[in-house]
């Protein structure tokens, strides 16, 4: 299990002081105004950087002034994936956790049995699918509680029930 785990990514700049903006993907960015660190992989290592000041946005994003970093850094860190350590997220309730995490849990629907591995999250503003190799076809579930009906983080298996004919449109 990863020490650390993917929340977002360095999207932009913004200004030439140094701010940066972050694309988060975790369902309540507000977790990250907790916590002074944030960390950058760089060659294989995480590097922390300390947050001066963060604003989350309307849309969800944070804009952060990094301790140490000026506009030519801030240049440099675009496109750097953002990371927290897995314990601070675990202090959370799981429903605040990325939907990224789930990349190999094990998908059983009540009314088609197994599915197979969730092989990729596809996130959309206001739609995150589940993307399940189900007998060597991608089939795409909306994570959404009416489907989802329980998610195991120990046992890293998803409950879902589909609505009748979503597997066969998938399929």
């Amino acid at each position: 299990m990863a020490n650390y785990i993917l929340i977002g990514r360095i999207a932009r700049t913004k200004g030439y002081k140094g701010e940066v903006g972050i694309k988060v993907k975790l369902d309540d960015p507000y977790i990250l105004t907790e916590h002074n660190t944030i960390y950058l992989e760089r060659n294989k290592k995480y590097i922390p950087y300390i947050i001066d000041k963060i604003k989350i946005t309307p849309k969800g994003h944070a804009n952060v002034f990094l301790d140490d970093v000026d506009g030519e850094m801030a240049q440099i860190l675009v496109g750097n994936d953002v990371f927290l350590p897995r314990e601070i997220l675990e202090e959370y309730d799981e429903s605040s956790v990325l939907f990224q995490d789930v990349i190999g849990y094990q998908v059983t629907d009540t009314n088609y049995g197994e599915l197979g591995d969730v092989s990729n999250v596809i996130e959309h503003p206001g739609n995150i699918l589940l993307v399940i190799d189900y007998n060597g076809t991608e089939v795409f579930i909306p994570m959404i509680d009416a489907f989802v009906k329980n998610i195991n983080h120990d046992t890293k298996k998803i409950i879902v029930e589909t609505p009748e004919g979503l597997i066969e449109l998938n399929g």
